[in-house]
């Protein structure tokens, strides 16, 4: 892929190895070649989902989003993907980010990368806490104004895991997913937190035996929905308590699954994306998940957030932004002809009418890694991090076609 106007140079695609974890699961088909850079400026013809807010910040790359429940907010995990943390100053391989209206500020920082991360109410109060989760078995807890480590009791003989998802619905109900991109690392890696105690799920259906296990997220219903290797979808039920292997009709190899979002509100289906060199995506619920046959032309996909019954969102690589119909067997509604950056997108979330995608140099294993924001819903001309200010670019398409017109 040669550079695009405006450009330092842009991702050359399908060229080199991916490097440690991130490699096995971005679900991209990109990889960081020479001086791979992010756009200085950006082509505006024709309209886009997002604008772009921040482009080239200093801080790694964003790995997910998650709005907040209880304010006008979003939390954004990430940090310095596939980085030595000997090029890195101490404690500054990971963040954890906060959004609010025209602004992003670091609330945390850490040791290790952030791949995921949670608002829940504080049980103790009035304010919201942030649980974040990563590499090296990290799990980061956010409460007004401060971070701490939480420690994580469980131990695995094959080494610390990387947590690559986590949800909850409070402070006392937390459950993390994860793995390892080592051959000989952990799998299976499914932890609840009573707010005390952390226990691996010891019941789990055998086809999670020897499996990585990326991202969780809840049905209306109660229900928990996990995805990962090898087109594994597992649900628990709220009644008996237990999980198993939800069926599907995935039959092909490039199988992984990275992502999978439920709406809040009924009826829902559940969707979730993966694939590597060609996209995958499945809805479903607990009676089975079935693949979309209108996604087939697409390359891989990472992200992936379903805003309501009707709205879902999707990100990938080479700055892959898409909208579709959040129902069975749903239609792209819109997808930019020119993407707003070359970089991956690997996680798209929101609230309240805001839509974030965000995504970096994730094939840039140096210490200049950069990340990128997008941002949809948020008129601001101007957008802060960490007081470094950006302008916002691009021709925002306003509505969406479909049920969001």
């Amino acid at each position: 892929m040669s550079p695009r106007p405006g450009t330092r140079a842009a991702f050359e695609r399908r060229g080199g190895a991916w490097v440690v974890l991130l490699l096995l699961i971005t679900a991209c088909t990109s990889a960081g070649a020479g001086d791979a850079g992010l756009p200085d400026a950006v082509a505006t013809e024709g309209p886009d989902l997002f604008r772009l807010a921040v482009h080239g910040s200093p801080t790694g790359s964003f790995l997910s989003v998650r709005g907040s429940a209880q304010r006008r907010a979003a939390y954004i995990a990430g940090g310095y993907v596939g980085v030595d943390h000997a090029r890195l100053p101490p404690g500054g391989v990971g963040r954890l980010v906060e959004y609010t209206v025209g602004g992003f500020r670091t609330l945390c920082q850490s040791d290790e990368v952030l791949w995921w991360a949670v608002p829940v109410p504080d049980p103790a109060g009035e304010s919201e806490l942030v649980y974040a989760v990563g590499e090296g078995g990290r799990v980061l807890r956010y409460r007004e104004g401060a971070c701490e480590t939480v420690p994580v009791e469980v131990t695995y003989p094959e080494g610390a895991p990387t947590f690559w998802g986590i949800y909850g619905r409070s402070a006392e109900d937390l459950w993390l997913v994860g793995g390892s991109s080592r051959p000989d690392g952990p799998k299976g890696v499914l932890l609840h937190y009573d707010g005390a105690t952390f226990r691996q799920e010891a019941a789990l259906p055998p086809e999670v035996a020897g499996r990585n296990l990326y991202k969780i997220d809840g049905g209306v219903d109660g229900r928990l929905y996990v995805v990962g290797e090898g087109g594994v979808i597992l649900v628990r039920d709220p009644r008996s308590r237990a999980w198993s292997r939800v069926s599907s009709d995935v039959t092909r190899s490039d199988n992984r699954l990275l992502t999978i979002s439920c709406p809040r509100s009924a009826p829902y289906e559940c969707w979730a994306v993966g694939g590597l060199g060609t996209a995958l995506v499945l809805s479903g619920n607990q009676a089975g998940f079935s693949t979309s046959p209108y996604f087939s032309e697409l390359s891989g996909l990472s992200g992936v957030w379903v805003e309501d019954a009707r709205n879902a969102w999707a990100v990938g690589s080479d700055g892959l932004t898409m909208h579709f119909d959040g129902h069975v067997n749903g239609r792209v509604n819109y997808r930019p002809a020119v993407a707003l950056t070359a970089a991956t997108l690997h996680g798209v979330g929101g609230r309240d009418g805001v839509v974030l995608a965000v995504g970096g140099e994730l094939g840039t294993p140096t210490p200049d890694q950069r990340g990128v924001i997008l941002v949809r819903g948020d008129e601001s001309e101007r957008f802060l991090f960490d007081g470094r200010s950006y302008a916002a670019t691009g021709s925002l398409r306003r509505t969406v076609g479909g049920f969001n017109q």
